[in-house]
């Protein structure tokens, strides 16, 4: 493959001349207009990603998107988004850019290989979600694309599942421009599994429609399923703008308070309109935690009972073997006894009552034997 200088170009670098500061290039993944390689960067001395647009894609509209996803990347400074560390040219005039290695899987690929999640670890990861787009929204960026593909699960310093939103090629809001789509600000954009209603009406999508968006991606990741997948894309689309939510207690086989509270977190995500959803990441993220917190404290509570259940069932076989609870019957027989030996008592204490003699004369000879 030749590069613009009419030289062969590394058979990884997908035929672009980039700076000599990247090497060892390996293709590692490709959407439908992208594709990214692994290079090493000798300036950092470190493994980087390098994403650049395919050859067939190379048109103004596609430029000027990936131009745009550049520019809002580099706005993020906090741990749920990718960090760009450059952007750039090569010497066909193609635009790259260069963002931070991740390790990880999508959480589709999660979703697929291993089925819904534990409820402790969806919301965990939805805390994350919800904290990047909330980072998003508040410097005008609307995703517009929120979807289980575009969520990357990785390790965090501390060792726990570290979830990173990615993909802002669709991203829109304030900083955006309408001319970007060429005069297109009408079209349908976004994934039909995960489309508002608004967004499948082409109508302008704001911060709402990526909690929207989000409801789904809760929705999938708690059963495995979207909530309004249809046989074709003009069927999903029509339901997401007309269908009512799925129940998500009927699609799990347990029922308990964190469902419920769940299925009303979910519902609300999913209202047609706008205005009756959650009014910010921020405010959905607090309502997320607080469940987490509750959920937490219930399995605390369901610990420490059965520990309590363990030591009460130990305590019970370390007990004395001859020592065995009475029936019934026996504990009746024994009170029969008593009853008895009391009644002989009583008679025994009146006889000597009646008859004082008889004392003296059970006492006396003892006495008498002691003096010889």
């Amino acid at each position: 493959m030749l590069n613009c200088a009419g030289k062969m170009a590394p058979a990884f670098a997908g035929g672009i001349s980039l700076p000599s500061r990247y090497s060892d290039f390996d293709r590692i993944g490709q959407g439908a207009k992208s594709v990214v390689l692994k290079a090493h960067d000798s300036f950092l001395d470190r493994f980087v990603a390098i994403k650049f647009i395919k050859a067939e894609h190379n048109d103004l509209v596609s430029v000027r998107t990936f131009q745009h996803e550049a520019k809002v990347l580099s706005a993020f400074r906090m741990q749920n988004l990718p960090v760009v560390l450059d952007f750039g040219l090569s010497q066909c005039g193609k635009p790259y850019m260069v963002m931070e290695l991740l390790q990880g899987t999508s959480l589709k690929e999660i979703l697929e290989e291993r089925g819904p999640l534990n409820f402790e670890l969806a919301l965990d990861i939805s805390v994350q979600i919800l904290s990047a787009l909330e980072h998003a929204h508040a410097r005008g960026v609307v995703h517009r694309d929120l979807k289980t593909q575009n969520i990357m699960i990785t390790w965090g310093d501390d060792g726990k599942p570290l979830a990173k939103v990615v993909e802002f090629g669709l991203a829109g809001g304030i900083k955006r421009p309408e001319s970007l789509l060429g005069g297109r600000s009408k079209a349908i954009q976004g994934s039909p599994l995960y489309m508002s209603p608004e967004q499948a009406q082409g109508r302008v999508a704001d911060a709402r429609s990526d909690i929207y968006s989000f409801g789904c991606l809760l929705f999938e990741m708690l059963t495995g399923a979207t909530p309004f997948a249809k046989n074709s894309i003009a069927e999903t689309l029509d339901a997401h703008i007309r269908e009512s939510v799925p129940g998500l207690r009927s699609r799990l086989p347990v029922d308990s308070d964190i469902v419920a509270e769940l299925d009303f977190i979910i519902s609300k995500c999913l209202r047609k309109s706008p205005s009756k959803r959650y009014s910010s990441a921020l405010q959905l993220r607090d309502a997320m935690k607080e469940l987490s917190t509750q959920m937490k404290v219930d399995e605390a509570e369901r610990l420490r009972s059965f520990l309590h259940a363990v030591q009460a069932a130990t305590d019970a076989e370390t007990a004395p073997e001859n020592v065995e609870p009475c029936s019934n019957a026996n504990q009746r027989l024994f009170s029969m006894v008593l009853s008895v030996m009391a009644a002989l008592m009583v008679m025994l204490l009146s006889a000597l009552a009646l008859c004082p003699g008889a004392i003296e004369t059970l006492i006396v000879p003892e006495v008498e034997s002691a003096q010889l």
